[in-house]
């Protein structure tokens, strides 16, 4: 998955000289606010995916437990 996350030159350096190192975002705790659509949904997606605990807060409970939902699913 691409997106804005992680991507400064100094964490594609860090890819590039460990290829297949651990997300510096494994095993830490991410709070995403606006979680419930747009960047927030995106950046609470690609956390999870790259091995953080997720904590989504939002305005729009309905919809954030349609993302919650789809986080956990993806292992956030």
């Amino acid at each position: 998955m691409t997106g804005l996350l992680l991507t400064t030159p100094r964490s594609w350096l860090r890819r590039a000289l460990r290829p297949g190192a651990p997300s510096p975002l494994a095993g830490r705790t991410v709070l995403v606010t606006g979680a419930s659509s747009g960047i927030g949904e995106a950046t609470a997606h690609a956390a999870a995916a790259r091995g953080a605990t997720v904590l989504l807060v939002a305005r729009r409970a309905d919809a954030l437990a349609d993302v919650a939902r789809a986080v956990r699913a993806a292992g956030g």
